[in-house]
């Protein structure tokens, strides 16, 4: 899907500069891209902010790099679909594309196009990473929720 995308958005678009990680070696790539490799966490930040966008798919469940992504002034771009729309909304603290290559090549475009979405993107993925709860508290929560159901189970 991503690899498709960037194909296509790619051929539209000459003075972009893609760039992979996470992979030491990535298959062939239609396209002209840098790849870092797999990165210590603490070089994460630092990509992700001196990037414009990031391609993050959730395809199962919302991935930590969304947030990440987003504390560091990076738009996200992820898939529109169940299980990100409880977190991510789109044009508002992200950008979300349907799952096909086409959706995600246009959302690329738009942005690339549109420099002012794009920072009032980044300005507004800011301020809502900023207003949610830090890892202790959301830590803390989650251990009361299980706790509980522990609890409610032994005594069910």
């Amino acid at each position: 899907l991503v690899v498709m995308a960037l194909y296509l958005f790619s051929e539209k678009v000459s003075d972009i500069n893609i760039i992979t990680y996470g992979w030491n070696e990535i298959p062939a790539l239609p396209f002209k891209c840098h790849n870092l490799g797999t990165l210590p966490p603490e070089d994460l930040a630092e990509l992700y902010s001196a990037c414009d966008i990031c391609i993050a798919p959730s395809a199962s469940n919302l991935s930590l790099v969304a947030r990440e992504v987003m504390a560091c002034g990076c738009v996200l771009m992820d898939l529109d679909v169940d299980n990100t729309s409880h977190d991510l909304k789109h044009l508002d603290n992200s950008y979300l594309v349907k799952p096909d290559p086409n959706s995600m090549y246009e959302g690329l475009l738009e942005l690339y196009n549109n420099r002012k979405l794009l920072g009032n993107l980044k300005q507004s993925s800011l301020k809502h990473i900023s207003q949610l709860d830090d890892w202790e508290t959301q830590g803390s929560r989650f251990y009361e929720l299980v706790k509980n159901r522990v609890l409610n189970t032994k005594n069910n």
